[in-house]
């Protein structure tokens, strides 16, 4: 579960436990005004013991959303740790497959089995080196 989820639960619980710990300590406040025995003292009885169970388990599901946190704590810490390498199963560098083969558009040029390093030489016979490329010196190099 997500952590926002679980506080939402945990919020939830910590309502339905206060409600409950107060409905609990009214009924049994109120079986003292009623002689014991009658229908209004076992009433207030009755629903004391219900609050007191629902108050019980409503701090038993607090304590379980404050473990499923920190469970799910851990997890992401496991899952996000920047020192534990996670194989992707991607290459930087695809080998050539020949089985793959470019499909071109009607109307668009041949595609060659050359294209690759030499298309540079085809821009360089076109368009000509540039001057920053011919009198560029790397600045970490020293003469």
């Amino acid at each position: 579960m997500s952590k926002k989820v679980l506080d939402h639960l945990h919020a939830d619980h910590e309502d339905d436990y206060a409600f409950h710990d107060k409905m609990a300590m009214a009924h049994k406040a109120m079986q003292g005004h009623h002689e014991p025995g009658s229908p209004d003292h076992t009433f207030h009885k009755d629903a004391h013991e219900a609050h007191v169970a629902s108050r019980d388990h409503a701090k038993r599901q607090m304590a379980e959303c404050a473990e499923a946190a920190k469970a799910a704590a851990a997890a992401d810490l496991v899952k996000f740790n920047p020192d534990r390498l996670i194989p992707t199963n991607a290459s930087a560098i695809a080998p050539p497959r020949p089985e793959v083969r470019a499909i071109p558009r009607a109307g668009s040029p041949t595609i060659s089995a050359a294209a690759g390093p030499s298309q540079v030489a085809q821009f360089e016979e076109i368009f000509g080196k540039r001057q920053q490329d011919v009198d560029y010196q790397d600045p970490t190099v020293r003469n």
